[in-house]
């Protein structure tokens, strides 16, 4: 069972004018199943207070901004509000945030229940540039406490949707890092048994009864087939020693000839012809099986795995061949 994640979602805003607004917000995160984090409980205007924030800020998943009509209180150093650090702080990190900005209506019925104090008036043109830096992004305006909470809720369900979020895991449904580390110490094991078995199987699909694919190559193309018993066989031998190359047969065409139609079988009376004769050198190398039927009138060859192999390796070189190129040593 995939464990649920809950969310620690760091809510910043100014106090003092937004308490009930900022309370809807944190019960909306908590109903969400997520773990609201703020700054109410630090006193702004101490830097080593502001440095505890970041910190909480660097340990959330996601950052929130609730924006009403007061830019807050100013950190000395910067000229910036304690709420526009934070929020230039979660952009900076690159962490998942959202904002929800209050209306212009909804801010003036504010002004005319409560009075200017929900204005700001010290610093007015910084909260103009904070909101315009705000609301250059994705933004979600608010003019009631419900508005926020569905504002907390559509923003919270998508980020939760995205990857690599840390977020918090029940007891109950936390991964047991001893049993993972068992398994991995098992898994890392049983690779290196098959990277092991692989070498081998790699190092014997390059042998061929103790002969390399090009000494096996060398080997087949160094013994004539002859065909004069045979001349239309003469012809489409001819034909593959033209591909490969070659001027004159080998057994190594006759190899190539008869890759897809083996097993082959010869009468009984050809068991002496140069066609059997090649099947039994196959035979000798290790690359095919030759056995007589029961009534001893015909003889079959049968490619053995290392014959496939050397089949398939063929297959390359006489590509590259058609293609101009060079058969790689070794190929």
């Amino acid at each position: 069972m995939i464990p649920k994640k809950r969310l620690q979602v760091f809510v910043s805003s100014t106090y003092t004018d937004l308490r009930h607004e900022r309370q809807a917000a944190v019960e909306a995160i908590l109903m969400a199943g997520h773990i609201p984090a703020g700054m109410e409980l630090f006193a702004a205007g101490d830097q080593s207070q502001m440095d505890v924030i970041r910190r909480w800020i660097d340990e959330s998943d996601a950052y929130m901004l609730l924006l009403g009509g007061r830019y807050g209180s100013v950190e000395p150093a910067s000229g910036k509000s304690y709420t526009q650090l934070e929020y230039e702080h979660a952009v900076a990190r690159g962490m998942p945030l959202f904002a929800l900005v209050i209306t212009d209506d909804h801010l003036d019925a504010r002004v005319r229940q409560h009075g200017p104090a929900m204005l700001e008036r010290e610093h007015p043109q910084k909260l103009r540039e904070f909101g315009a830096l705000v609301t250059s992004r994705m933004v979600r305006f608010w003019g009631s406490t419900d508005q926020i909470k569905l504002g907390v809720y559509e923003s919270l369900a998508e980020i939760s949707r995205r990857d690599g979020l840390r977020g918090w895991v029940p007891g109950d449904q936390a991964v047991d890092s001893a049993v993972i580390a068992e398994q991995i110490a098992q898994l890392t094991k049983e690779n290196a048994e098959l990277r092991a078995q692989l070498a081998e199987m790699s190092a014997a699909a390059h042998e061929f009864v103790g002969a390399s694919f090009d000494e096996m190559y060398e080997l087949l193309d160094a013994q004539p087939f002859r065909t004069t018993q045979f001349p239309d066989l003469a012809a489409r031998l001819g034909e593959v020693a033209t591909a490969f190359g070659d001027d004159h047969p080998t057994v190594l065409h006759a190899v190539w000839h008869y890759r897809d139609r083996l097993p082959v079988g010869t009468r009984s009376e050809e068991t002496t012809t140069a066609l059997a004769e090649t099947f039994r050198q196959l035979a000798r190398l290790g690359l095919a099986e030759v056995t007589l039927d029961a009534s001893g009138r015909r003889l079959t060859c049968r490619l053995r795995e290392s014959g496939s192999r050397f089949v398939v390796r063929l297959r390359l070189v006489k590509r590259r061949l058609e293609e101009g190129e060079a058969p790689e040593e070794g190929a």
